[in-house]
């Protein structure tokens, strides 16, 4: 069976795409350092090692690929590092972030197909011009072909009237979903014990005027008033306060957000998702969220879909005080959406992609 080299990290992610790439006829070698991901949420520790049983490959191969920090762009890949990953490999998967140095190299030596998955920017940030930017030479490669995770940003790349990137033969559309395994462990499983609002947020260890500490204290600010868990992965600097639930293992961390009332997405970019929002709807969590947000793509019809944050005070303070109609209506528009997120149903997602490697 033909190897793919997997330079993705995330848990859901790779627990959702494996499954279909190995009922497809390939399987994947993910890497097993994260030194450099120390601080990235929902890493993937456990499904790499299962992965290797299946690789067409010398374990000694194996064991060699192992020592390799894909996720460093400092890292040099010597000889016999490319020679393996040519030798055992049709095609690699790689996101920006793995990229640059790293995506040169192999580039200029690895004989397959390269596939830069797309998840989403902020803002008016255009893929087109990263690429431009940072990888001027390499962009018209054959060998690089491109993967999108949510139509919106595909509408937005192919709307430049300068686009001389992507075209309908570099590029495909693979959307995200949840692992079977998942599903069954959480789908409803909503049991709220308590009156609190569940809210997502990691990484604010890294400061609290970086991304994420912005949005830790924007939504400190705006639910001032209300009681809310704020659970999270590398919150070590504020794990002593009360509302914080740092680092949680899996089990913990769907059993606790299962009790809260509601969950908030703070989200407002139209082209790029966190997955705990996605994870909600399978809990069956009432998910409040702003209309900027990509989630409306989702939940268009969702009475959990709010003009602004007084909007989702409004909505809030009926959930607090068991407005059941408005539960209901929330919880039944988010249940249409599930069939969409599962791996029985996407299993020709990788179809065209497949066919040209």
């Amino acid at each position: 069976m033909p190897n793919i080299l997997y330079l993705l990290s995330h848990k859901t992610l790779t627990d959702f795409e494996i499954p279909i790439m190995r009922n497809k006829g390939y399987n994947c070698y993910i890497p097993k350092k994260f030194n450099s991901l120390s601080s990235v949420n929902s890493i993937n520790y456990t499904t790499p090692f299962d992965c290797d049983k299946f690789l067409d490959m010398s374990q000694s191969d194996i064991d060699v690929l192992n020592t390799i920090d894909f996720f460093n762009n400092n890292t040099i890949f010597s000889s016999q590092h490319l020679k393996i990953i040519n030798d055992n490999f049709s095609c690699i998967v790689i996101t920006l972030l793995t990229s640059n140095n790293m995506l040169k190299q192999l580039v200029a030596n690895f004989d397959g197909k390269i596939y830069f998955r797309f998840f989403g920017l902020d803002g008016y940030k255009s893929y087109r011009n990263i690429i431009k930017r940072h990888y001027p030479t390499v962009y018209k490669c054959d060998k690089i072909q491109y993967i999108f995770s949510y139509k919106e940003i595909i509408d937005f790349e192919f709307g430049f009237n300068e686009n001389d990137i992507f075209t309908e033969y570099n590029s495909y559309y693979i959307p995200l979903g949840i692992p079977e395994l998942l599903v069954k462990k959480i789908q409803n499983t909503y049991n709220p014990l308590n009156n609190k609002i569940a809210f997502v947020c990691s990484r604010t260890d890294e400061g609290m005027n970086n991304y994420y500490g912005l949005i830790f204290n924007k939504f400190k600010q705006e639910f001032q008033n209300y009681e809310y868990v704020i659970f999270g992965k590398n919150n070590n600097k504020i794990s002593h306060l009360p509302y914080i639930k740092n680092n949680l293992n899996d089990t913990e961390y769907y059993t606790q957000i299962s009790n809260c009332k509601c969950l908030f997405y703070h989200g407002i970019e139209e082209r790029h998702l966190h997955y705990h929002p996605l994870e909600a709807i399978i809990i069956g969590i009432p998910v409040i969220f702003l209309e900027k947000s990509l989630l409306s793509s989702y939940l268009n019809d969702s009475e959990g879909k709010c003009k602004n944050y007084d909007d989702a005070k409004i909505k809030i303070n009926k959930i607090i005080n068991n407005d059941e109609t408005l539960i209901r209506s929330i919880i039944d528009s988010q249940n249409v959406v599930i069939p969409q997120l599962l791996v029985s149903n996407n299993l020709d997602i990788f179809d065209k992609l497949f066919s040209n490697i």
